[in-house]
């Protein structure tokens, strides 16, 4: 089972990585507007400082971060100078989802004994 979570592991970061480096990155970030990517960004970070400040469990950082995102593109469609938007919402959700994986990677690898 280790093995396999580890090779999972190595082959999602050789796919981002290659994925970075390959021609397709130009028409990935011309597909997305630096504003999505902020929000995947952003909401990466203020997953890491929720999870890391408060203390709650992982499952519940997300659920809030994820609840949050949603309060807050809700709130942007009826504002009269924002427009809320569903392609941020999906950036935000990424973002969490990817601290998830980070971080319950990161308590994965620090639990392995050394070899």
């Amino acid at each position: 089972m280790k093995n396999k979570n580890y090779l999972a592991f190595i082959c999602s970061l050789a796919f981002t990585i290659g994925l970075y480096f390959s021609p397709l990155m130009p028409m990935v970030l011309s597909t997305f507007a630096l504003d999505t990517i902020g929000h995947f960004v952003g909401f990466f970070f203020l997953s890491w400082l929720l999870y890391n400040l408060i203390n709650i469990s992982l499952v519940s950082t997300c659920l809030c971060m994820m609840f949050y995102a949603g309060l807050s593109e809700i709130g942007q469609y009826y504002l009269g100078f924002r427009n809320g938007e569903v392609r941020d919402f999906i950036a935000d959700v990424f973002g969490v989802l990817l601290f998830a994986v980070v971080a319950s990677s990161y308590r994965y690898f620090k639990k392995r004994p050394a070899l």
